[in-house]
């Protein structure tokens, strides 16, 4: 998910996968996580990106960031947030 604007409010209470050295949200705006939110990025990835630094991660929420991946699916979790 990307905010090219700096008005607004990214919310996510969906699923974002990405392979090794992707973004799951870059924003410019606030952002949310949602409750069932689940983002995963492979190798030299980034999860969550915001340039104001507002940012709500509510229970349930999950930033899992894998290592080992083979370029399209990361094979092993490195480390996993909330």
């Amino acid at each position: 998910m990307y905010s090219k604007g700096t008005t607004g409010t990214i919310t996510n209470d969906g699923k974002i996968e990405g392979i090794d050295q992707t973004i799951g949200i870059y924003g410019n705006t606030s952002t949310v996580l949602g409750n069932t939110s689940s983002i995963t990025v492979g190798d030299s990835g980034v999860g969550l990106y915001s340039s104001t630094g507002d940012i709500t991660v509510n229970p349930g929420a999950k930033i899992k960031l894998l290592k080992g991946g083979t370029g399209t699916t990361p094979q092993t979790v490195q480390q996993e947030y909330l």
